[in-house]
């Protein structure tokens, strides 16, 4: 079974030890992008043929991008190369009651100005395979929702499950916009993916209604609360065609690096429904990885099948030697 991650490659520029923009002089770099983040966690979980399909600078900085999901064992056969810019974002890890920020440096960069006929669809899907796209594509450029309904077309036509991640970013474009292309993506869409106070209030209809209304095989979203930046409180919920609804137990976390961490969601659950995990095992399954990710630095979720066993087993956190 192929799964196929098209989006954006970035660089994330972290000012360190919680420092604020204005008062770092140094920033952390690392390769990153919500695409690439669900496939290296579905790597980690033991997935194989995870394709990644994006456009990279032809310079240094876009090799070492490449490199860094080679590095995962990601297959990058169908990524281009092209002249211009990385898109980059900037983190500032927030602390207690002081929100986490981000600073958007995405427009104009290769992939934003890429175009459908760049990459040859009609050859790369074939029956049976999962396509993942994260919501923050069509936010890139005016062109970019035209582009994903055309992949989302070919792809349903070739025979493939297409899954949306809403990933909604206020920075990147308006509610009103966003709403109004994702109501559009939903006819091609059979796995819909997000946090659950959102999809409710851009669809206007009740998370159990959205499958029948979509005319989804699955919702899978996510609840969380927030009591401070560095403890949430996280849950989600399974809805199925047939009617079917799961939800999760509800889990106090603790925030190492909450970035990063819907895409662990959005990997995990799209890798319990491919090996047909029962519903319930499925949601508990990846939102055990979702909390776990959050305990990791850095955007990847570097977690394996033995650390959401012990998690969801309750096993005790002591010192393994």
């Amino acid at each position: 079974m192929r799964t196929f991650f098209l989006g954006e490659v970035l660089m994330r520029l972290e000012a360190p030890d919680h420092l604020r923009f204005i008062q770092t002089d140094v920033f952390h770099s690392r390769y990153t992008g919500a695409e690439l983040n669900s496939a290296v966690l579905m790597h980690c979980l033991g997935a194989e043929e995870l394709y990644l399909i994006s456009a990279f600078p032809d310079n240094a900085l876009g090799e070492a991008a490449l490199n860094t999901a080679r590095h995962w064992q990601i297959n990058t056969a169908h990524c281009i190369r092209k002249p211009g810019r990385l898109g980059v974002f900037f983190l500032e890890q927030g602390f207690g009651m002081r929100p986490s920020s981000v600073i958007y440096d995405r427009a104009g960069s290769v992939f934003a100005q890429s175009r459908f006929e760049d990459y040859d669809f009609e050859s790369i899907f074939a029956p049976g395979d999962w396509l993942y796209v994260s919501g923050t594509m069509p936010a890139l450029s005016e062109k970019m929702p035209e582009f994903l309904k055309k992949v989302f077309s070919c792809a349903r036509r070739k025979g493939c499950t297409v899954c949306l991640d809403l990933n909604y970013r206020a920075n990147l474009w308006s509610w009103e916009k966003a709403s109004a292309v994702f109501t559009g993506l939903l006819d091609d869409v059979d796995i819909l993916l997000g946090n659950a106070g959102l999809a409710r209030a851009m669809f206007k209809v009740k998370n159990a209604e959205l499958c029948e209304k979509f005319q989804l095989k699955n919702a899978a979203l996510t609840c969380r609360k927030e009591e401070s930046v560095d403890i949430n409180i996280c849950s989600a919920s399974l809805y199925g065609s047939d009617g079917e609804v799961y939800h999760s137990r509800s889990f106090q976390a603790a925030m190492l690096d909450r970035i990063g961490g819907g895409d662990a969601f959005g990997g995990a659950i799209i890798y319990a429904l491919q090996r047909n995990m029962p519903g319930q095992a499925a949601v508990d399954f990846a939102v055990a990885a979702q909390i776990l990710k959050q305990t990791v630095r850095g955007d990847f979720g570097l977690i394996n099948h033995d650390d959401i066993q012990n998690f969801l087993s309750g096993k005790d956190i002591s010192v393994r030697r």
